[in-house]
């Protein structure tokens, strides 16, 4: 298990994409570029960071498939909309950033009473999903009314995108990979894996699984398209998958043929590594230490040919510990890359011009 899976099993689980009706706006004005950093929401245009109540965890990552919704320990926050999603012993709640309840389900009433509570949650535009011991339940974002519910057994792995909900569930026979429409939960397709996933990444042209020993990746209905042995790290990419194997990045096309390959810089003592694909189709990893001080180091390839663009180390807090929790990712905007590191000193946010790595702005994250 690589040190960031450690790192989400530590941290928390993952949410996925919330909200109701966004705050006014002015017809002449966008609302600003915001994310979440730790414990706070941080206005990029201001550089002002207004702290989240309530959170008793570390934001660790947007989602990939909505940027304005954030992973949390014990809730999911949609900073555009101001909302957040949580679970108490008790009820799932959609509240305001201020705890005001837009409304609230009691678990009893899901028949989960009986299990012991949800385990984890995922936020879609129009669903809020809740899992257990052995059921996923979505509700109605706008009413909390159930939608549909699934009781498949004891599941390992979850996510969704773009309409379809993907699981891993320990069936007695071994884990098995369910493509379901989120609108509804109608089954799309079912496979038996051959190894527990360490990850599974929904692509607008397929599903990847990956596990210690080899990477699969299916149809997004059903039919593998390739299968390759060894791990990595894989997201996706507009021409197929990135996938990061010790030292070496690669573009495999969507039948698993590898397009280019490039060594990526390895920097001392970090040991943590994130991937992140531009809408262009550029390439942005981060590395930094999981359990130190260390800064982030940045890189960027082009997407097409795989030739390293620039590369950017970025200091640290200058922080003395003994204990320590640290966690870095990237994401972009048009023209710029953000780079977000967490750690248990504070946290701070990195404005980088996206073709030369410029650095635009630093944002300590108060």
């Amino acid at each position: 298990m690589t040190s960031h899976r450690r790192l989400l099993l530590f941290s928390l689980t993952a949410a996925i994409t919330c909200g109701t009706s966004a705050p006014a706006q002015s017809k002449n004005r966008q609302q600003p570029p915001l994310l979440a950093a730790r414990n706070a929401v941080v206005d990029l245009e201001s550089g002002k960071s207004t702290r989240l109540p309530g959170i008793k965890g570390y934001v660790v990552r947007a989602d990939a498939r909505n940027d304005s919704v954030f992973d949390v320990a014990n809730l999911n926050v949609d900073v555009a909309t101001s909302t957040q999603v949580r679970t108490t012993k008790q009820h799932v709640l959609l509240e305001t950033l201020s705890g005001k309840a837009k409304w609230s389900v009691a678990l009893e009433s899901l028949a989960l009473a009986s299990q012991p509570g949800v385990h984890d949650r995922r936020l879609t535009k129009e669903r809020v999903l809740v899992k257990s011991a052995g059921s996923i339940i979505a509700l109605e974002r706008a009413t909390g009314n159930v939608a549909w519910r699934q009781d498949h057994g004891r599941t390992q792995a979850w996510t969704v995108r773009g309409g379809l909900l993907v699981t891993v569930t320990q069936d007695t026979d071994g884990s098995v990979l369910r493509v379901m429409s989120l609108q509804n939960g109608a089954l799309a397709s079912q496979v038996k894996l051959e190894a527990q996933p360490q990850a599974i990444v929904i692509g607008d042209h397929g599903i990847a699984v990956a596990s210690q020993q080899q990477l699969r990746v299916f149809d997004r209905f059903g039919p593998e398209l390739f299968k390759q042995t060894g791990s990595g790290t894989v997201v996706a990419h507009p021409d197929g998958w990135i996938v990061l194997r010790d030292a070496t990045l690669s573009l495999l096309d969507r039948q698993g043929e590898a397009m280019w390959h490039a060594k990526m810089t390895k920097p001392k003592f970090l040991n943590s590594h994130e991937l992140h694909v531009t809408a262009t189709g550029n390439v942005i990893l981060t590395t930094h230490h999981f359990m130190s001080d260390s800064g982030v180091f940045c890189q960027a390839f082009d997407g097409k040919s795989g030739e390293q663009q620039w590369t950017r180390q970025l200091a640290g807090l200058g922080i003395p510990h003994s204990k320590y929790f640290h966690h870095a990712y990237a994401r972009s905007r048009k023209g710029v890359v953000d780079i977000i590191s967490q750690g248990s000193g504070g946290a701070f946010v990195v404005t980088l011009d996206a073709g030369s790595g410029a650095q635009a702005q630093r944002i300590k994250v108060q």
